[in-house]
């Protein structure tokens, strides 16, 4: 286990304590403080530079923070390493979306679900929007069933999902 790892010392110090600064900085983000997690999330990057989930935590507190332009970079530094991530395809796909970009938009929402249909259920949302929107019907659809079967229930974008796929049959 990990817990024997640190025990035993087959974890430099550095990367021990650039894994606290990742545990404290999502700590902080679900409780909504980013500018908090923001410096553990620096602070761990400072100290490992390459690691990915780091990397992939500052770009998403960046982002809930409004700083698109400056969490970009982040996400496509992500992508070099590893282009089906599916936390910096999804970002990025929103950040593309706010650009009006959105065959690339598009693009990047289908990696996040090709990789893992479940772990945001609003790209699918995002995509059934996108293809109908192109006048793609057919994969609208079969994007907005799959939200449907993933979202919460009774939510205001679930209930609008319903409406549209009524009047598109």
């Amino acid at each position: 286990t990990i817990v024997e790892a640190y025990r035993r010392g087959d974890v430099r110090e550095d990367e021990q304590e650039a894994e606290v600064y990742l545990l404290r900085g999502q700590m902080l983000f679900k409780e909504q403080k980013y500018a908090l997690a923001m410096h553990d999330f620096e602070a761990g990057l400072q100290l490992a530079p390459t690691r990915l989930d780091i990397m992939t935590n500052f770009g998403k507190t960046l982002y809930e923070m409004g700083r698109y332009d400056e969490a970009l970079p982040y996400f496509k530094q992500v992508l070099t390493r590893d282009q089906l991530n599916v936390d910096a395809n999804y970002y990025i796909a929103r950040i593309l979306l706010r650009q009006g970009k959105l065959d690339e938009a598009r693009s990047h929402f289908e990696r996040c679900v090709q990789r893992d249909p479940k772990a945001y259920p609003d790209a699918h949302r995002q995509l059934g929007l996108l293809y109908k929107d192109a006048g793609m019907l057919a994969p609208a659809r079969k994007s907005f069933e799959r939200y449907l079967a993933l979202a919460p229930k009774g939510s205001a974008e679930a209930e609008e999902v319903r409406r549209m796929l009524e009047r598109m049959r």
